[in-house]
């Protein structure tokens, strides 16, 4: 066989198994400035099966385009901070893997890679997280209809104190009544040998909420101000007091924001998500953020 016949051979095979390389690695998904190869899916896949076995290619591709979105949200709305946060939770995650066996595995998935470590681990956990506390729970205007019903009902319990829950149930909002102890902290009256389903207790509640408002409000009163608690807002009253020496009996309305669910869709239809993957239905599409 001539020279010139092997160099031909020779190309053609390099170029094949270039081919065969690009494709395995090929970009499957784009979301925003995003790109995100099958390697990068695969990976994910791989560092989730630690806590998940069920954790399939699939789960890891829509995984990594949502927290993508929700990260190129933030970045949409002037969150300065979010890459450092990333770098910064990723030195305390490798600090956490000396004594976390799963973290460990985690680590030890991606190697040296330190820019895929923290691409497809840290960022995604980082971007739910602070989508939910610096993006969510900050939007002023996205809950400004609630916290107006909030206030309102604060000021019409405040003028009527005796109509306290009577007026929560004409608001359809939650109502609870529970007892602050020296002991336990704040348990509700429904629940005081199971935890709350749907506001909060225990000690650091307790303590949290007698500093807020109940240490001014006397008994038989309203608390002059509302307290932030997550994605809701409390109203409580001095309901006097406990059976027991120290304790105190409240009473406790919640009205919740509109859900993060609300907000996300409301804020991903700028992001624009483009899937790359062959078998994907959607193969090809350039559209914005409909997951």
């Amino acid at each position: 066989m001539k020279v010139s016949q092997l160099h031909f051979i020779g190309m053609g095979l390099v170029s094949v198994l270039s081919f065969i390389g690009c494709t395995r690695n090929s970009v499957v998904a784009e979301v925003g400035s995003y790109k995100i190869t099958k390697k990068e899916v695969s990976l994910r896949m791989k560092a989730m099966s630690v806590f998940s076995p069920q954790q399939n290619e699939k789960m890891s591709l829509e995984q990594l385009i949502r927290s993508y979105t929700l990260a190129e949200v933030m970045k949409n709305r002037g969150v300065k901070s979010f890459d450092a946060s990333v770098e910064e939770e990723a030195k305390r995650i490798a600090e956490t893997s000396k004594s976390n066996p799963k973290i460990a595995e985690v680590k030890k998935t991606f190697g040296r890679d330190e820019e895929a470590f923290m691409k497809l681990f840290v960022l995604p956990m980082m971007a739910d997280r602070l989508a939910y506390l610096d993006g969510y729970l900050k939007d002023e205007g996205f809950h400004k209809k609630q916290k107006e019903k909030a206030n309102s009902f604060l000021a019409d319990a405040q003028k009527n104190p005796a109509a306290f829950e009577e007026l929560a149930k004409k608001n359809n909002f939650v109502f609870k009544k529970g007892t602050l102890d020296g002991n336990k902290g704040l348990v509700w009256d429904a629940d005081r040998n199971v935890a709350s389903g749907s506001l909060p207790g225990g000690p650091f509640v307790a303590e949290q909420w007698k500093k807020a408002v109940l240490d001014s409000t006397a008994s038989g009163k309203v608390a002059s101000s509302l307290i932030e608690q997550g994605n809701f807002w409390v109203a409580v009253k001095n309901m006097g007091a406990g059976k027991t020496k120290g304790a105190m009996d409240i009473a406790a309305v919640a009205i919740y924001r509109e859900p993060f669910g609300a907000w996300l869709e409301q804020n991903k239809g700028a992001v624009m998500v483009k899937r790359l993957d062959e078998q994907n239905p959607n193969a090809s599409s350039s559209t914005p953020q409909k997951n």
